[in-house]
C-alpha cells in the first residue's frame, strides 16, 4: 500500500469523523442556549435597553408637572437713600417663602403626559424588535457555520475520491494502460478541488471568527436547529405580524405619542391658571420704610397671545411629525408584507423540490458506483467518472442548502411576527442535516462493496412495499387507532417520547382526529444485512387545519404476527 494511499484513508477517515461529531457529541450547544446567553450582552440591547430607560425618565417629567413648587428666596440690600433732603443708609434684609402651583395649562400636561407613556410602549416595543433581530442574526451566523461544517466535510470527501482516482490514474498509466494526458486531467481536476476546498476553509473560518464575535463564544459542539411543525401561510404570518410584530408596535404607539404632542401644542394656546401663596418669613430694614408688605397670597391668571406665531408653529410642526409617524407606520406594515410573502412562497418551492434533491443525492451515489467499476473494466472514461463525482458533490451540497434556507426562512417569517426568541424557548427541536440514503455507515466504493450495495436494494422475500407502506397509509387516513397500532411493534417510541405508553397516548389522540388524508409517492426500498427492511417514500399530509409535506424513512421487521415498523424518521 503506498503513503499516499494511506494518507488518502487517514483523510477520509478524519473527514467522517469530523461530520459526525457535531451530531455525537454528548453536551451540545443547541441554538435557543446560544441565544440565551447572547440577548442581554449584545450592544444593540443594551442601547435599546437604555433608550427605554430613558423613556422611563420621560414619563417621570411630564408627571411631575403636576406638583407644585416650593421656592425660598432671601434678599439683602445696602442702599443710600434721601430723605427729607437728608442723605439716609439703609439696611434691607428679607427672607419669605413661595408655593406655586399649575392649576391648569389648557390640557398640556395630560396631553405631553400621555405623549411619554406611548414613547415609553415604543421603546419597549423597539427592545423586543431588537431581541429579535438579534436572535435571528445568530441563528443565522448558526447556521452558517454548520452549513459550512459539513459542505466541508463534502469537500474533503470529494478531494479524497479524486485523490485515489489520481493514484488510480497514474499506476495505470505507468501501466501502459492509460495516456499521460489522463494523468494531466485528473491532475487539474484535483487542483481545482483542493483549491475549492481552501476556499471553503476560509469562509468557515470567517463564518466562525464571526459567529465567536457575536456570541462571545467558540461554535463548538454545534447540533443542527429546528422548529416544530406550525402553520406557515401568508395569510395566518401577516395577521399574527400585525398583531404582535413589535416593529408594528412600536410604530402604532409613536403615532400616538405624535397625536398627544399635536394636543400639547394646542394647549399652548389656552390660558393658564397659577395659585401662588407668598409668606413673608422675616423682614429688616434700618432705619424702618414708612411701610412694607409682611404677608401676601396672590392668584393669578395669565393669558399670553402669541403675536409672532410661534406657537401656531408649533401645532403645524406636530401634524407634520404626526403625519410622518402615520407615514412610517405604513411604511413597516409595507415592509413586512414586502418581505413575508416572497419568503412563504420560497419556503414552499424549497420544500416542494426537497424530495428530487435527495432521489438526485441517492441517484448520484449509485451513478459513481456504477461509473467506478464500468472505468475499472474500460467501458466508461475518466472524464465521465470524474464528472460524476463532482455531480454527487454538487447534489449533496445543494440538498444541504435547502435544508439550511429552509430553517433560515421559518427563522426570519418568526421574527417578522414576533415570535422567534418564543418559538425558540417552546417550540424548538433539534433537527439532522440531510445525508444520503444508504443503509452502509460509511461510504466505500469498492466493487465488492457496490456490488452489495445494489443487491441489497432488492426487497426481502415475503415484503411487498407499496401493500405494506400503502395499509399503514390507509389505517391513518381512515382514523381506526387499532389498526394504525398494528403497523408497529409492541415496544415501539421514538427518542421524542419517554416510553411506548406516551407514544401510544400521544398517536392515539392524532390518529383519531376526522379528516385526515395521508398520501406517499416515491416509494423505494432497500433490505439492510441483517434482513430488515427501509422504505423511504414522500409522504403528504392533510389535515382540516394543517397541511406539509416530508420525506420519511420506515425501518420494517419482521416478526411472528408479520412485518412490523421499529423505527420511523422524518428526513
Amino acid at each position: 500500500m503506498s503513503m499516499r494511499s494511506t494518507l488518502t484513508r487517514f483523510s477520509r477517515a478524519a473527514a467522517l469523523v469530523g461530520t459526525l461529531l457535531p451530531c455525537a457529541a454528548v453536551h451540545t450547544a443547541p441554538l435557543p442556549e446560544v441565544v440565551d446567553r447572547v440577548i442581554d450582552a449584545h450592544p444593540d440591547i443594551r442601547s435599546a435597553q437604555a433608550l427605554l430607560n430613558a423613556a422611563d425618565a420621560l414619563v417621570g417629567q411630564a408627571r411631575s408637572a403636576y406638583y407644585p413648587t416650593l421656592g425660598l428666596n432671601w434678599n439683602a440690600a445696602d442702599s443710600r437713600d434721601e430723605q427729607l433732603g437728608a442723605p439716609l443708609d439703609r439696611t434691607i434684609r428679607r427672607s419669605e417663602a413661595v408655593l406655586s402651583w399649575n392649576l391648569f395649562r389648557g390640557a398640556a400636561d395630560v396631553q405631553r403626559n400621555r405623549s411619554a407613556r406611548y414613547e415609553r410602549a415604543a421603546a419597549s416595543a423597539d427592545l423586543a424588535w431588537t431581541r429579535e433581530q438579534v436572535a435571528l442574526e445568530v441563528a443565522e451566523r448558526y447556521t452558517e457555520v454548520l452549513r459550512l461544517r459539513r459542505v466541508l466535510a463534502h469537500s474533503a470527501g470529494l478531494m479524497d475520491d479524486y485523490r485515489q482516482l489520481y493514484d488510480k490514474v497514474r499506476t495505470r498509466a505507468e501501466a501502459g494502460r492509460l495516456s499521460s494526458a489522463d494523468v494531466e486531467q485528473i491532475r487539474v481536476d484535483l487542483i481545482q478541488v483542493e483549491s475549492r476546498h481552501a476556499d471553503l476553509q476560509s469562509q468557515l473560518d470567517a463564518a466562525e471568527y464571526r459567529f465567536a464575535r457575536i456570541t462571545g463564544q467558540p461554535p463548538e459542539a454545534l447540533s443542527a436547529p429546528g422548529f416544530a411543525p406550525a402553520e406557515w401561510s401568508r395569510d395566518t404570518l401577516l395577521a399574527a405580524a400585525e398583531q404582535f410584530s413589535p416593529r408594528l408596535k412600536a410604530a402604532r404607539e409613536r403615532v400616538k405619542a405624535r397625536q398627544a404632542d399635536v394636543g400639547v401644542a394646542r394647549g399652548r394656546l389656552m390660558p393658564s391658571v397659577d395659585l401662588e401663596l407668598r409668606k413673608r418669613l422675616s423682614a429688616r430694614i434700618e432705619p424702618a420704610q414708612v411701610s412694607d408688605t409682611v404677608d401676601a397670597t396672590q392668584l393669578s391668571v395669565a393669558l399670553e397671545i402669541p403675536l409672532g406665531g410661534g406657537d401656531f408653529s408649533r401645532i403645524r410642526e406636530a401634524l407634520e411629525r404626526r403625519d410622518a409617524a402615520l407615514a412610517s407606520a405604513d411604511a413597516a406594515r409595507l415592509a413586512i408584507d414586502t418581505e413575508l410573502a416572497p419568503l412563504v412562497r420560497e419556503r414552499e418551492q424549497l420544500l416542494h423540490i426537497q424530495p428530487r434533491l435527495r432521489e438526485r443525492v441517492d441517484a448520484s451515489r449509485r451513478l459513481v458506483d456504477a461509473y467506478t467499476l464500468q472505468f475499472d473494466a474500460a467501458r466508461r472514461s475518466l472524464s465521465d467518472l470524474a464528472s460524476a463525482h463532482a455531480d454527487r458533490f454538487s447534489a449533496r451540497t445543494e440538498l444541504l442548502d435547502n435544508s439550511v434556507r429552509i430553517f433560515a426562512i421559518e427563522a426570519r417569517l418568526l421574527s417578522l411576527t414576533g415570535a422567534l426568541r418564543e418559538r425558540l424557548a417552546h417550540a424548538y427541536r433539534p433537527a439532522t442535516l440531510p445525508q444520503e440514503s444508504s443503509p452502509v455507515a460509511a461510504a466505500d466504493h469498492t466493487p465488492q462493496a457496490t456490488a452489495a450495495a445494489q443487491a441489497n436494494e432488492n426487497p426481502a422475500p415475503g415484503f411487498d412495499a407499496a401493500e405494506q407502506v400503502g395499509a399503514w397509509a390507509r389505517d391513518w387516513s381512515a382514523g381506526s387507532y387499532p389498526d394504525y397500532r398494528r403497523h408497529y411493534s409492541a415496544d415501539f417510541t421514538t427518542s421524542d417520547h419517554p416510553s411506548t405508553a406516551a407514544w401510544e397516548r400521544e398517536r392515539r389522540q392524532r390518529v383519531s382526529r376526522t379528516g385526515i388524508a395521508v398520501s406517499i409517492r416515491a416509494l423505494t426500498t432497500a433490505t439492510l444485512p441483517d434482513g430488515r427492511v427501509m422504505t423511504r417514500f414522500v409522504q403528504h399530509y392533510r389535515a382540516p387545519a394543517y397541511e406539509d409535506t416530508v420525506a420519511k424513512v420506515l425501518l420494517w421487521s419482521r416478526h411472528d404476527t408479520g412485518w412490523q415498523i421499529v423505527r420511523e424518521t422524518v428526513e
